[in-house]
């Protein structure tokens, strides 16, 4: 399947959940990415440094249209991509959230099977989603290969976006009865670098965990203006120098102008300011120059003596 080939993939969405695109995109840009991800997940975003974050111990994520430069705006909002969403849809769309995630492959099972929506799933007291609202196809998930993954690869539960998670969006909320039927339907979607996974997020999905393989990808979600309005997750950062290569309908989607479900400072990348690790760098970040200071000091304070005496 291409991205121009609407029919297909819509087809393939409605029908299993999610479909798999070989090499949308052209092999430079794959190239590129990789590239700067590379350069960035060597080391973390401490104190203004260009790095990356993380939110658990098996996790580094990035936002990737800062860090990563411009280019990487042309494949997240690449019109055919955007015409596609907007299709199985049915309305226009906005870009939810988007990150570069790198899975270090740790052995065990940090993130499960989960639906993204429910009834009664909430933001706040800006949205609830009701019943009526899980007929429609909410978002459109996009998860870009940046390695050749197989262990460790994304997972659909085929079928699974159709029931609408009845008891809600966690895995654990199910009978072990219910589990096995659905899990029977498990299909791990493997990919090379550069495939693109496009999935309903109504159905249960995640990686193949546990893992012992790391994996690289780029994640990005599409919401539904005509359910969610134009509202994202938390405010996108991008530079501004940038916003010049986006068409007008690439700027809509990206979210100029629009509203947010969240304040930045409430996000799940603030989750490290719970740990003693983050407490610990805050001293250090603090006084990280002292020495100079302190040197400087020293000399200023010398000169001055001198010339008193």
């Amino acid at each position: 399947m291409v991205l121009e080939d609407r029919h297909s993939v819509c087809a393939a969405i409605a029908e299993d959940g999610f479909a798999l695109i070989k090499k949308p995109f052209p092999a430079s840009w794959i190239d590129d990415l990789v590239r700067r991800a590379d350069i960035v997940n060597d080391s973390p975003a401490i104190g203004g440094a260009v790095g990356y974050q993380v939110v658990d111990f098996p996790r580094k994520v990035l936002n990737p249209c800062t860090v990563l430069g411009g280019p990487v705006l042309d494949l997240i909002l690449h019109h055919s991509l955007l015409d596609l969403v907007e299709e199985l849809m049915g309305s226009e769309c906005i870009l939810a959230q988007a990150g570069m995630r790198y899975d270090k492959g740790v052995g065990y099972n940090y993130f499960p099977l989960h639906s993204d929506f429910a009834a009664g799933w909430t933001h706040g007291e800006q949205f609830v989603l009701q019943q009526t609202h899980m007929e429609r196809v909410l978002s459109v998930g996009c998860l870009l290969y940046l390695t050749p993954s197989r262990e460790g690869a994304f997972c659909y539960l085929r079928g699974t976006h159709r029931l609408h998670a009845p008891k809600g969006s966690e895995w654990s909320n199910y009978s072990s009865d219910e589990q096995a039927s659905m899990i029977a339907n498990r299909v791990r979607v493997d990919g090379e670098l550069g495939d693109l996974v496009m999935f309903d997020p109504r159905g249960f999905h995640g990686p193949d965990l546990p893992s012992s393989k790391p994996r690289l990808a780029l994640i990005f979600h599409f919401y539904n203006t005509e359910v969610f309005g134009r509202r994202q997750l938390a405010p996108f950062p991008v530079y501004a120098a940038d916003l010049g290569r986006l068409s007008p309908r690439q700027l809509r989607v990206l979210g100029v102008g629009a509203e947010t479900f969240y304040d930045p400072l409430r996000f799940m990348g603030n989750r490290i300011r719970r740990t003693n690790a983050y407490r610990i760098s805050r001293i250090l970040v603090a006084n990280a120059f002292l020495s100079e200071h302190l040197r400087r000091k020293l000399r200023a304070t010398w000169l001055t003596l001198r010339k008193t005496f």
